[in-house]
């Protein structure tokens, strides 16, 4: 009892720490108080929404590692909607502003799949912005129904790149974003086969006991890719991008959605399937294959779930954890 008392405050202490360290970086960059980053804030959802004194707002940490903390508001009385407001640097805010943006002005209330928007900007002259949008509810595990039923209503999104001109470039530059800009963006591009060439060799190693395993799943998504030929138009759309539980939350009417849109982009759409099936921590019998037999996807559509599935567990080897891994979820997936 003692030690996991010790365990709690702990982990209370580490919390308070994060909390005390973004919320002096956020002061430090945008040149202004917590008091007055908080006035700004509470004057532009005034300006937005009527009647709306007594609102309270209390700074948190609520996840999340490209952000320097949440304001959290609520109106007195409860409305039917209350707000959260994410400060990050602003060009880490663009493309997830304007999805949100276009998701408000464009999509269905019955359709939506992403949180309401509210406003943005940026704090004074520094390079910080802020955005505020509907506060959500965390959902400790969200069911394979609701996370289908979400997955189609995301479906909708694929309409913002009907003026591709206009949509933000989704740049490389870290693990996910390299497997979307390469695999999920462009399956079927010669970059393609060169990523896949450096991501097996970076994983060998990464797994330098696992050298034989990995030839031979090497040469087994080899075999689908080849395949799998030419990604038919059906295939492509809206691809979250980040599609995995921590990134799921409720609204107040029970509506599940989608948080950080950082990396959404149009691809290959059963890479959102294949990641979240990646996190759950049970072999590929119990989660691809339940999950398959929810959604009405093509036989192409299947063949990509499972190529991207397989990479997708492969993103953050871990000698550890690699042989559970290859029984339980790699090996199932591509016996056949």
């Amino acid at each position: 009892m003692i030690a996991f008392l010790k365990k709690a405050l702990f982990g209370i202490q580490q919390r308070l720490n994060r909390n005390a360290k973004q919320l002096t970086v956020l002061q430090k960059k945008s040149h202004l108080s917590l008091k007055e980053i908080i006035q700004k804030i509470d004057a532009e959802i005034s300006s937005k929404i009527p009647h709306s004194s007594g609102l309270t707002t209390k700074y948190e940490q609520l996840g999340g590692a490209n952000n320097f903390g949440f304001l959290r508001h609520a109106l007195m009385p409860e409305t039917n909607c209350s707000w959260v407001t994410k400060f990050a640097l602003s060009e880490m805010l663009t493309r997830e502003r304007f999805l949100l943006q276009w998701h408000q002005k464009q999509v269905l209330p019955q359709m939506q799949f992403a949180p309401k928007w509210l406003t943005s900007g940026v704090l004074g002259d520094s390079n910080i912005s802020f955005m505020v949008t509907e506060c959500l509810t965390s959902v400790k595990s969200p069911s394979f129904q609701q996370v289908t039923e979400l997955y189609s209503r995301s479906q909708q999104g694929g309409e913002v790149f009907q003026n591709p001109e206009a949509v933000p470039v989704l740049e490389p530059g870290s693990r996910i974003r390299d497997i979307l800009v390469n695999l999920v963006c462009q399956f079927d591009s010669p970059k393609a086969k060169t990523f896949l060439d450096h991501y097996f060799l970076e994983r060998k190693k990464q797994l330098p006991l696992f050298q034989a395993q990995m030839d031979w799943i090497e040469e087994a998504l080899s075999k689908i890719r080849l395949n799998i030929g030419t990604v038919e138009k059906e295939s492509l759309g809206f691809v979250h991008g980040d599609f995995k539980p921590s990134n799921m939350m409720l609204s107040r009417k029970g509506n599940l959605k989608l948080i950080d849109f950082q990396y959404w982009c149009y691809g290959i759409r059963v890479w959102d399937l294949a990641f979240f099936l990646s996190k759950q921590k049970k072999g590929f019998e119990q989660t691809v294959l339940v999950l398959i037999t929810l959604l009405e996807l093509s036989e192409q559509e299947k063949k990509l779930l499972i190529f991207h599935y397989v990479i997708a567990v492969l993103l953050h080897p871990k000698s550890k954890q690699f042989k559970w891994q290859f029984t339980h979820q790699i090996l199932p997936a591509l016996k056949d």
